[in-house]
């Protein structure tokens, strides 16, 4: 599957999109990573965490957002906080509840 493929499965045939964590991101800026709007493929769970290539674990996400996330499963997001969750043998970014516990960015 190409990246265009992939951007259509998520979005439709729309020019402009949002990711996980609100960054708009445009479907002609694929891996321009000088444009604010640029955008790649993400590993929901990071391969360090034993994520696979799978389809049900990948994402598209703006390009800053994939490097202020790295491969941490807590993290920081333009300037949210998120955390890897598994359901429904599904993982997927989730805005961090951290009013019952104490936030910590946990390394791969």
């Amino acid at each position: 599957m190409t990246h265009l493929e992939f951007w259509d499965m998520e979005f439709g045939h729309k020019e402009v999109a949002y990711d996980f964590a609100g960054r708009e991101i445009h479907r002609d800026c694929y891996g321009d990573f000088l444009s604010p709007y640029g955008w790649n493929v993400d590993h929901i769970l990071p391969k360090s965490n034993g994520g696979s290539d799978r389809l049900s674990n990948l994402q598209i996400t703006n390009i800053k957002t994939n490097m202020e996330r790295s491969s941490l499963i807590t993290f920081t997001a333009n300037e949210r906080y998120f955390e890897v969750r598994h359901i429904s043998n599904c993982y997927y970014c989730a805005d961090y509840d951290y009013s019952n516990k104490e936030y910590a960015i946990v390394e791969s």
